[in-house]
């Protein structure tokens, strides 16, 4: 009996090793995905904090112009443009086309809003400033940018959706 343990021992323990480590290489394979996927969500929740900051930059910029007349105020506009150019490479950078799909609504809106806001800039250059507050008045821009607030913040959630209505 004495001769016996020590044999299963020598089988039973390699094999409890071989177990440990199988279990070991899944967990860190798990931990990997989890660490990529969590990359990905901070990327996105960039991209999104960004779109909505460079979009009401646009909009001050707009706002300030057509109150003053004053080219000076368009700065944080042309400014936010070309952010929103860079911030939608960030995004294809890193997204899969599946979260791309996701976020063509959004991306989609805020090229409708920037749309909105050089159609009144130019009407307002052009001196149709009243035809420029006529589109305004519309209220297509404000049902966009709380459009383009709701789904950012059903991809961010609750939390954050918080900070965002704080900030404006």
């Amino acid at each position: 009996m004495l001769n016996k343990r020590p044999l299963y021992l020598l089988i039973v323990s390699p094999v409890l090793i071989a177990i440990q480590f199988v279990v070991g290489i899944v967990l860190v394979q798990k931990i990997i995905v989890v660490n990529n996927e969590q990359k990905i969500n901070s990327k996105l929740e960039t991209y999104l904090r960004n779109n909505m900051v460079y979009l009401i930059n646009a909009e001050t910029g707009q706002r300030g112009y057509l109150l003053t007349g004053d080219l000076k105020y368009l700065e944080p506009y042309n400014f936010a443009v070309e952010k929103t150019k860079e911030n939608d490479l960030f995004l294809s950078s890193f997204a899969s086309n599946d979260q791309i799909q996701q976020l063509a609504e959004i991306k989609q809106k805020g090229e409708n809003k920037l749309r909105e806001l050089a159609l009144t800039i130019a009407l307002a250059q052009s001196g149709k400033r009243d035809s420029a507050m006529i589109v305004i008045k519309e209220n297509f821009g404000k049902l966009t940018m709380d459009s383009i607030r709701k789904i950012t913040n059903e991809f961010l959630g609750k939390a954050v959706e918080i900070i965002m209505t704080d900030q404006e």
